[in-house]
């Protein structure tokens, strides 16, 4: 695929008059409408479409007999009917381009997409004495390429004509009370009141800005409004901490409320916590202090610790787990004397453990 930036692989497209990825804003309408009354001695020239025209109609308003006629202005060619006889509805191509003509009841209509590599003359081949022909074109050109007016009757387009109109009005200043809202104004075609780009219209007609109250409606007090609950931080206990949003709005008309300071309300603030779960105790446990110093410095001893039940309240209680270990042998170097614990007698003995085990006893 090669885009019109001549680029393979490109998707970029001409707009309407050419210009490769522009925004319609260079292009032009011509129009125009003109009837005749033909002799039968000769073709008569209505009008002339200059090159670079594109999306080219030219169509006859009302049946009549008369023929219309097209030919090059460079070479003098027929493009249509160069004969004004045998006229059928076709499709053909003709300088470079493909044109579509169609007779129907006595009207004739002649399209191409374009553009006109070269300008063209529209002409009327006579049937028929008295008879009146009533022909109307329309195209798209670049504004660089829209031919002079003249006052010769032979072109006399009506071009696009821009003016300012109401768009919008901005966002009102205030949600309630009497704000203010601006009147905001575009560009618009007169022909087909499509809103175009600003550059297009005369700034210096530009309407002046105005501005209406809006929201004029009484504002409703501030106040508090909360959401649900949080879970509780504990399942159990007197700790238990739940939490919650508190804001302070001010209810709208329409429905929705907006977001205010909290100095605005002034009630009291509902709470944004509380304790949760405190009727349910929590089960009692069993807490143990460290172990002492082993009761000998060499040999064989004993250390001890404090374990006791205690509830959430840290009262005592009774446990329904087994009570840990308060008591256990702590074994360190051998005393001067004795035996180590790698001799034989040692090994005899059974006492086997290495120095400096702990053994827990119940």
């Amino acid at each position: 695929h090669v885009g019109c930036d001549k680029e393979v692989g490109s998707y970029k497209q001409d707009d309407k008059c050419g210009v490769c990825e522009g925004d319609n804003s260079h292009c032009r309408t011509v129009k125009l409408t003109l009837t005749k009354t033909p002799k039968l001695k000769g073709l008569l020239k209505v009008f002339d479409i200059p090159a670079g025209a594109r999306h080219i109609v030219i169509e006859e308003n009302t049946p009549s007999p008369h023929l219309m006629a097209v030919k090059s202005q460079v070479t003098g060619s027929f493009i249509l009917n160069a004969k004004g006889d045998e006229v059928k509805s076709k499709t053909f191509i003709e300088s470079g381009l493909e044109w579509e003509y169609t007779l129907e009841e006595d009207k004739e209509t002649l399209k191409t997409a374009g553009p006109l590599h070269e300008g063209i003359l529209v002409l009327v081949v006579p049937k028929e004495e008295d008879r009146k022909i009533s022909l109307s074109y329309k195209y798209i050109i670049h504004e660089d390429l829209v031919p002079v007016i003249t006052n010769n009757n032979v072109l006399l387009s009506e071009l696009d004509s821009y003016d300012w109109a109401l768009k919008s009005w901005t966002q009102c200043t205030k949600p309630c009370g009497g704000g203010v809202q601006y009147a905001k104004y575009g560009c618009r075609r007169k022909n087909d009141g499509h809103l175009v780009p600003r550059t297009l219209c005369d700034v210096n007609k530009r309407p002046k800005p105005i501005r209406k109250r809006c929201n004029v409606n009484e504002c409703n007090p501030p106040t508090w409004i909360t959401e649900d609950w949080g879970a509780c931080s504990k399942t159990c206990g007197e700790l238990g901490l739940q939490s919650r949003v508190v804001q302070c709005v001010q209810h709208q008309h329409n429905g929705t409320h907006r977001l205010l300071h909290t100095k605005h309300c002034t009630s009291d603030k509902p709470p944004a916590h509380r304790v949760c779960n405190t009727t349910i105790p929590c089960p009692s446990q069993w807490r143990t202090g460290a172990w002492s110093q082993c009761s000998v410095t060499c040999g064989v001893g004993i250390q001890q610790r404090q374990v006791v039940c205690r509830s959430s309240e840290n009262t005592s209680a009774q446990c329904d787990e087994a009570k840990p270990e308060s008591v256990s042998i702590c074994k360190l170097s051998p005393c001067p004397g004795e035996p180590s614990v790698s001799s034989p007698a040692a090994d005899s003995s059974g006492n086997d453990t290495a120095d400096g085990d702990v053994n827990k006893i119940s």
